[in-house]
């Protein structure tokens, strides 16, 4: 082999090296490190929302008779919402109720109402509005 072609070899293997070795900017912006940071920050933010999650909303109970039927509820505010652990004895179309309830994240369900929330507590406000006429069997 020539000189010259040693030298290519080692200027070659050299760059290569050179290329591969890590610096500190390039380990920040490494995948494992941005899954970590984002991982940090995803629990940052479900601590947050953890804190002021519970809320009290007022509003009505409504029959949805699509997805083989639910009882939905719409607050004052006109925000659509599926509720999660409704007792039996509140699920009646034109319920006015007030609830304390916080949202239940990573859930999916089939109703497409809404976000879904856990109920805590339940107040009757006005049950004179009921629709004796529709479906207000308990589910």
């Amino acid at each position: 082999m020539s000189i010259k072609h040693n030298y290519l070899i080692i200027t070659v293997a050299t760059l290569f090296l050179f290329g591969c070795s890590g610096n500190s900017t390039s380990a920040q912006n490494s995948p494992e490190t941005q899954t970590a940071e984002a991982a940090q920050e995803t629990s940052n933010q479900l601590i947050e929302k953890k804190e002021d999650a519970v809320m009290q909303l007022t509003g009505t109970i409504r029959y949805q008779d699509f997805e083989g039927g639910f009882y939905g509820f719409v607050a004052q505010n006109g925000k659509k919402y599926t509720l999660s652990r409704l007792a039996n004895e509140y699920r009646r179309d034109g319920l006015v109720i007030q609830i304390t309830a916080e949202p239940l994240h990573g859930m999916a369900t089939t109703t497409q109402f809404g976000e879904l929330l856990t109920v805590h507590t339940v107040k009757v406000i006005d049950d004179s509005k009921v629709n004796n006429g529709g479906n207000n069997n308990v589910m």
